[in-house]
């Protein structure tokens, strides 16, 4: 196949629009489409290479495998390699785990998979994992251990009808992207069944091309065609952003913008003028390795600095993503690509060594549990997950769209409910160990993410939703009944729950005592009073969880509501990490101003109060515990070397006996 210049220059913009979006780039809202640009040019190059060989006679399933293996493991293990002690180094026990895990799907080429099971990609958690970007090596990987196979029985049975079985395909893998971004949008975004379509948008335009010469006297024509490519996928990184369904119909504008750019930026276009020349060509060539280097630069600075990179650091790490790039390609993409060097056997040893020695790696981070003997005893111990003694393990019959977890004695017949979040998980390790003492069982309930834990708030979803979450809190209220409640725990991270983000707050318009149109800011939102200006969505809300309250309530039983918990605005344990890294010693104190937690979470408190006169509601306030005891004036994070959160928002286990202690001395 003839070398392209202008494929080259296409990938520096898809590689550059990534690398922008992910440093914060303003206007490049849609950066993460360059991977989209990606999969059309890779569909493109493999089933063009794949043609020739065959119309030539000398297509080898081994030798396409082998062009793989040498595109993309040498470099990808480097890598890795190259992660590994920053992460051993930097990273916290339980985020060293989730790193080791990472690390083992990379090995097998399952990352997408692996990352679908966490956060979705356009959740701020997903900023700190180094190799979260290699979910879309995953997805190629597991494109091209299918595709060669499935084409070339194609190419047996119809050389004709290729194209059409093909266009057949990616039609139907375009439509399950399309139902999957409205119903699954985070399966939408990882698998390769939703994204199959975009590689084979390339793969039909090469199986096109390979039929059809260009005709010299369509200049005109070609002018005009990569000029709407350019446009269309410029359209594409400057308007899409985070809320666009991915990868459905939207996606058609850079997908078949690509495609145009392709088919028509032959040499006299302006496309290749600006796509073939010398910076955009270089950047092309070194972008795989760029793609690879950038992300674990980035989220290894967030994680470190503990928030987004300034501006400055920014344009460094974007310099250091290139620096490095040029290196890994220079001296490890470039020499194993040369087959003089490296024969097939060595690719072959090698790709199976760097997958058994990075399965290894990952196996023995997780087995060790981040290996936190690297901490002093009481920081070790801190990062005991909290959560794990108890993960919803089934479905409720009456309802699957509830999670249930048992705990405590699970003989027992009498129950202690606890329902909310992961801020109700965090208590249940403590809990645990009171509930068997005292032979009383212990149910943590939760629901699926598509109802709310206060289920009137219907923040996305339409009325039919409402009706299903309705019905889902009725069944909840009724199995709590059958399950001998005695006690009902709720705890949840309110700030999330019952404030909108900062973007929805400064769009908020509100109707003021006079009866005009007004808004708030961001700190405004905090700080009204319960009998001030309140905004619609806030007025809403404060019914709803008058609501629930009062729902729970007319079980009969006592009901602890656990108020909001001090949030503390960065990592703990980090924070402890890296001054005993550092110094040596451990932290004494940490601490965060009262003031902005009494602010934070007045609303919240203001209406939980009104309950208070009833008998039985059982007001917990972490307040007490944990503001203005052990510092005056300040919310304490930890005091003599103990930790009493294990990161920003979740209480330890030490930290979570001082509200199971006020739990269980209200007992009947």
């Amino acid at each position: 196949m003839q070398y392209r210049r202008e494929i080259d220059g296409l990938r520096a913009v898809a590689v550059s629009s990534v690398i922008l979006f992910h440093a914060g780039f303003g206007p490049v809202t849609g950066g993460f489409v360059g991977v989209d640009v990606f999969f059309v040019i890779s569909g493109f190059l493999i089933t063009s290479l794949i043609i020739s060989e065959k119309e030539a006679g000398s297509f080898s399933i081994t030798e396409f495998y082998e062009r793989r293996a040498r595109r993309i493991l040498p470099a990808l293990f480097f890598v890795v390699a190259i992660c590994i002690p920053f992460a051993y180094w930097w990273l916290t026990p339980l985020d060293l785990v989730a790193f080791s895990r990472s690390v083992t799907a990379v090995s097998w080429f399952t990352s997408n998979l692996h990352f679908l099971g966490e956060k979705g990609y356009f959740d701020p958690v997903a900023e700190l994992k180094p190799l979260l970007h290699t979910w879309s090596l995953a997805v190629e990987e597991q494109f091209y251990l299918f595709y060669p196979p499935l084409l070339m029985l194609a190419w047996y049975f119809s050389r004709r009808w290729l194209i059409w079985i093909v266009a057949a395909a990616a039609l139907a893998s375009l439509g399950f992207a399309q139902w999957a971004t409205v119903h699954e949008p985070e399966l939408a975004f990882f698998v390769l069944p939703t994204r199959a379509w975009e590689l084979l948008v390339g793969a039909i335009l090469a199986i096109y091309l390979a039929g059809h010469e260009a005709s010299p006297a369509a200049m005109r024509h070609a002018q005009i065609m990569s000029s709407l490519g350019i446009v269309l996928v410029l359209f594409a990184i400057l308007t899409f952003d985070g809320n666009t369904p991915t990868p459905g119909l939207h996606f058609m504008a850079p997908t078949l913008g690509t495609a145009l750019i392709i088919a028509f930026a032959r040499p006299g276009t302006i496309a290749s003028a600006i796509l073939g020349s010398k910076p955009f060509v270089w950047i092309g060539l070194i972008s795989y390795s760029a793609y690879l280097w950038h992300w674990p630069l980035f989220a290894f600075a967030r994680y470190r600095g503990q928030s987004e990179p300034s501006a400055a650091l920014a344009v460094g790490l974007i310099a250091a993503t290139f620096i490095l790039a040029y290196i890994s390609w220079r001296f490890v993409e470039k020499p194993f690509r040369n087959r003089q060097l490296f024969s097939r056997t060595q690719i072959f040893k090698f790709a199976g060594a760097g997958a058994a020695i990075t399965l290894a790696v990952g196996l023995l981070g997780s087995a060790n549990g981040g290996f936190p003997q690297r901490l002093p005893p009481i920081m070790a111990a801190n990062q005991e997950d909290g959560h794990s003694i108890c993960r919803p393990r089934s479905r409720l019959p009456e309802n699957p769209d509830i999670r249930i977890c048992e705990f405590g004695d699970e003989t027992a017949t009498r129950a202690y409910i606890v329902y909310g979040d992961s801020h109700s998980r965090s208590l249940t390790r403590e809990m645990d160990k009171r509930l068997k003492d005292q032979n009383i069982r212990g149910i943590l309930f939760d629901v699926d993410e598509r109802c709310e834990i206060i289920p009137q708030f219907f923040q996305k979803e339409g009325l039919s939703r409402r009706a299903h979450c309705q019905k889902l809190f009725q069944d909840l209220l009724t199995y709590f009944k059958k399950r001998n409640a005695i006690h009902i725990v709720i705890a949840m991270r309110w700030t999330i729950r019952m404030y909108p983000t900062q973007g929805e707050v400064e769009n908020l318009a509100f109707t003021n005592s006079d009866g005009a149109t007004d808004r708030l800011t961001y700190r405004e939102y905090f700080t009204l009073s319960p009998d001030g200006k309140m905004s619609i969505a806030a007025g809403d809300k404060r019914e709803a969880l008058r609501q629930f309250i009062e729902g729970m309530l007319s079980l009969g039983v006592k009901v602890h509501v656990v108020y909001p918990i001090p949030e503390i605005g960065w990592d703990a344990t980090r924070m402890n990490l890296w001054h005993y890294l550092s110094t040596g010693k451990v932290l004494d104190q940490l601490s965060v101003d009262m003031r902005d937690y009494d602010e934070r979470n007045k609303f919240v408190s203001s209406i939980l109060s009104e309950f208070e006169s009833r008998p039985n509601f059982v007001p917990i306030k972490p307040r007490a515990y944990f503001c203005d005891t052990f510092v005056k004036g300040r919310c304490a994070v930890q005091f003599a070397g103990v930790p009493y959160y294990v990161d920003d928002n979740h209480l330890s286990t030490i930290g979570s006996k001082f509200l199971v202690d006020a739990i269980f001395a209200d007992q009947d």
